[in-house]
């Protein structure tokens, strides 16, 4: 196989790769469901403005499918992007205003390990490694972000979420 072919197929993997991850737009009350994670959004406050709403929004993320895990990777990254994300969340019509948020990533928590037995007695009892980062069945995730938006305008919210390794 020449250089070239393995150019393109390489092109051809990061596409198909960019491509299977789900982007999709969201509304209240009707969560996604992506590799089995529920993805969705619930308004809890509201307040209006002169000239803004303002929007106390609750982002979730349920696993309902099996464990979920990514293994911690020590390489190279040509992407500025931590390597446990589990959902992004961006509201499109936000206003930034007021130094607030137009969103909010959910991130996987870490998954460790802690070192039960001293190894050639050099005193590691209790250490703690960090193994990657794990979502276990039926964990659900949330965290709560104020979001301005135009008066009269309801908040658009889109979802981006990447694919997890199943255990």
């Amino acid at each position: 196989m020449n250089k070239s072919n393995v150019v393109l197929l390489t092109l051809a993997f990061i596409l198909f790769s960019y491509h299977t991850n789900a982007q999709t737009i969201l509304t209240e009350g009707s969560p996604e469901i992506v590799n089995n994670i529920e993805f969705g959004y619930v308004i809890t406050n509201i307040q209006s403005k002169e000239d803004y709403e303002r929007y106390e929004i609750k982002f979730y993320a349920t696993n309902n499918g099996c464990t979920k895990f990514i293994p911690l990777k020590q390489s190279i990254s040509f992407s500025d992007k931590p390597q446990n994300i589990l959902g992004e969340f961006s509201c499109l019509n936000a206003t930034g205003k007021r130094f607030t948020n137009k969103g909010r990533t959910l991130t996987l928590p870490d998954w460790n390990y802690t070192i039960q037995n001293d190894i050639e007695g050099k005193g590691v009892i209790g250490k703690q490694i960090r193994l990657g980062y794990l979502l276990r069945k039926g964990q659900n995730i949330s965290v709560t972000e104020i979001i301005l938006t135009p008066k009269g305008e309801k908040p658009q919210v889109k979802l981006f979420a990447p694919n997890l390794a199943e255990l």
